[in-house]
């Protein structure tokens, strides 16, 4: 476990405390496939993958693809003639496009207790 959850409020994390441990687990692995893994065998995790794990259950608390996808916001409204437009709903790809993006922002200058960066996608000697 990368983060608990009194860290993860502490930091600013907004999930319900029972859906805590699902989200977690789902946010530790997707990093751990991001970075190879290499922050399982860190003797610490470093305060940028805990900040990191807060954005990514945060996000995926609020953003549910297959609900959202059903109930697309409405963006516009016309009365006269009546018209009704929808924004883009958010699908499960535009979701795991943003974690990404939120892996990159916050990983991306980060190293392993080796020095290997936690990105990198090379062979480990």
């Amino acid at each position: 476990m990368y983060l608990d959850f009194a860290t993860y409020k502490s930091m600013g994390g907004s999930a319900e405390e029972t859906a805590f441990p699902r989200l977690e687990y789902l946010a530790e692995k997707k990093i751990d496939r991001y970075t190879q893994g290499r922050v399982k065998a860190m003797e610490t995790v470093p305060e940028a993958v805990q900040r990191c794990m807060v954005e990514i259950i945060n996000a995926m608390s609020t953003a549910d693809p297959a609900k959202m996808a059903a109930e697309a916001p409405l963006s516009g409204f016309s009365n006269d003639g009546y018209s009704e437009s929808y924004a883009e709903p958010v699908t499960a790809e535009r979701l795991e496009a943003n974690l990404y993006g939120l892996i990159l922002d916050y990983l991306s200058t980060e190293t392993d207790d080796s020095g290997t960066p936690l990105l990198w996608l090379g062979v480990d000697a």
